[in-house]
This record gives C-alpha cells, sequence and structure tokens, in this order.
C-alpha cells in the first residue's frame, strides 16, 4: 500500500513534481491556513507532510499522524511551523526544507527600493536603474540567507548601509556596512527592511517605537512575514503620514474584531502598498522549490531502503 502524504500547498508546486508525487503516494491537498482541529483530522495515518509555512504543527497534531512522519517544508524555514515540544517530538532527523526562493525574494524587495528611490511604482523597476540609491540610506532587519543576499545586491550603491542581526556577521564586514546591535536604533533609516523569521520571540514585534525611528518620506519594506509588524501600531504609523510596502499580508484567522478592522483600515490606506507574496509565487521560486522537494523525496526514499 502506498504512503500517505499530505501537501499544504499544493500551489507553490509544478504539476509535473505532483504529478511525479501522485505516482508513488497517496496524496492529500489542502489549504495551508488550517486551524489546528481541521489539521489533526487531515494529518491521521500520514506518512510525509509537505507544509506551506502558515499552519502551526502541535505536539497533539504529530501525534496523529503515522510514527516516523517526515516533514518537509517548502522554503528554507521549516522549524518555524512547530511548536518547541513538536519539534522536538519530530526531531532534526525528520524534518527537511526545499530550499529556494532567497535570491527571489532578496531580488523583488531590491528591485521595490531602487523604485522607491527614483520615484518609480514600486513593483515595476530594473536592476541596472541604482543611481538615486546613493541618496538614501537603508537598513536590513535580519541578515539571515535572505538578508545577507539582499545586502550583497546592495552594498556600495547606497548613502549608508545598515543592518540589524544578534552577532555582527563576519561576511558583512567592511566600511560600507554598517552593524547596529539595537535593532530600534535600527529603523533610524531612509529605507527599513525586514527579513526576520516569524517566531514567538518575533510575532508582532514591530511596533510604533521602531516604526517612528524611519526617517519623514521613508518606507518600511516587509518581505517576510506580516505578522512580524503589530497591525495597530502599523495602522497608527500609516496615520501619522508612514508609508509601507509588504509583499505579504496577515493571515485573518488569528486577529480579533479589533485587529481585523485595523487591517481593513490598513489596506484601505493611500500610503500602504501590499501584493501576494509574489517573491514565494514567481515561476523562478516555484521550479526551485519543486526541485528541492522532489530531491528530498528521493533522500527519504534512499534511507527507508538503506533500513
Amino acid at each position: 500500500m502506498k504512503k500517505k502524504l499530505l501537501i499544504t500547498c499544493s500551489k507553490l508546486i509544478t504539476s509535473s513534481a505532483l504529478a511525479e508525487l501522485e505516482s508513488k503516494f497517496r496524496v492529500v491537498k489542502a489549504d495551508c491556513l488550517l486551524t489546528k482541529g481541521s489539521l489533526k483530522d487531515l494529518m491521521a495515518n500520514v506518512d510525509i507532510v509537505v507544509i506551506g509555512g502558515e499552519e502551526v504543527y502541535t505536539l497533539e497534531v504529530l501525534k496523529a499522524a503515522n510514527p516516523g512522519l517526515k516533514a518537509i517544508f517548502i522554503g528554507i524555514q521549516g522549524e518555524t511551523s512547530f511548536t518547541e515540544d513538536a519539534l522536538a517530538f519530530l526531531s532534526s532527523e525528520n524534518l527537511f526544507a526545499t530550499g529556494g526562493g532567497v535570491k527571489q525574494v532578496a531580488r523583488t524587495t531590491f528591485r521595490e527600493i531602487v523604485n522607491i528611490s527614483l520615484g518609480k511604482p514600486a513593483t515595476n523597476g530594473k536592476e541596472d536603474e541604482v543611481g538615486e540609491l546613493s541618496k538614501f540610506s537603508v537598513s536590513v532587519i535580519g541578515a539571515g540567507n535572505i538578508g545577507t543576499s539582499l545586502i550583497g545586491m546592495l552594498r556600495g550603491k547606497c548613502r549608508q548601509l545598515s543592518y540589524f542581526n544578534r552577532q555582527p556577521k563576519d561576511d558583512l564586514a567592511g566600511p560600507d556596512i554598517h552593524f547596529v546591535p539595537d535593532i530600534i536604533t535600527a529603523f533610524d533609516a531612509d529605507i527599513v527592511t525586514l527579513h526576520l523569521k516569524l517566531v514567538e520571540e518575533t510575532f508582532g514585534m514591530v511596533r510604533l517605537a521602531h516604526l517612528k525611528k524611519i526617517h519623514d518620506n521613508g518606507w518600511l519594506i516587509n518581505n517576510a512575514r506580516a505578522d512580524l509588524v503589530d497591525p495597530e501600531d502599523l495602522l497608527e504609523y500609516l496615520e501619522q503620514g508612514g508609508r509601507a510596502l509588504f509583499d505579504v499580508f496577515y493571515p485573518g484567522a488569528k486577529w480579533s474584531v479589533k485587529r481585523d478592522s485595523a487591517l481593513l483600515q490598513i489596506v484601505s490606506a493611500s500610503n500602504f502598498i501590499f501584493t501576494n507574496h509574489t517573491a514565494a509565487f514567481s515561476e523562478e521560486t516555484i521550479q526551485e522549490y519543486s526541485r528541492g522537494l522532489i530531491d528530498v523525496i528521493h533522500k527519504i526514499e534512499a534511507s527507508s531502503k538503506t533500513k
């Protein structure tokens, strides 16, 4: 009997990759915005789960699956979809990531910064048009894979280039890049771009005190996760004349009525621009995800044959 494979992100996988999976497994597809109850039901007797990134897996949910469950995260941040006890139960040897999307998200952010500097529409730009960047200070919040890639694209092009991270990185050393150890101080720039993981300690961590440090006529860019920014504080920032560009938005299921009201006002604000995670859904990124997914499946199959 074929093993059961649950996919919560089929839109991020090519048709050819899906066809290969369906030839090997009993494939079940579901939406990534799942409640705890529906996710637990879907996880019954699952051998492999392919995770889209918005759902949260608790220990109770994982115990509904078959022993030896393998979890494959589309992208690079698999551990962020699990509670701490669920992650320990799963164990690192059963958690995989497809990779991909890093360069595309960094490239999208770079184009947005360039477009802002040129006074052009934020979602339409060319990478070779960078002359006006020399007038702007840019601060990158989070120097992980995407943040580091973006800093490399911006290096030598801005009036000042800074980054915040828990620790300075050796590969980002140099007189043209400034490490800022205090996150509020790091928001003191013309353009601030977020590239942090969404975990419990970063959920809603960007507050009005951070946003008010952004220079007048400046921009907040968020191509990571919307939930990094408290929505009520974002709304107040916008009402005070601040400007923001998000390539992500807040999952509605997590918010109270009060916050839902704030989200409606954010969307209607003329100084707020958002797109639906276009970098993650680009053709190039989906191809990368799919190749990575099939590679991981092959590794799992090879490992099972040696046992």
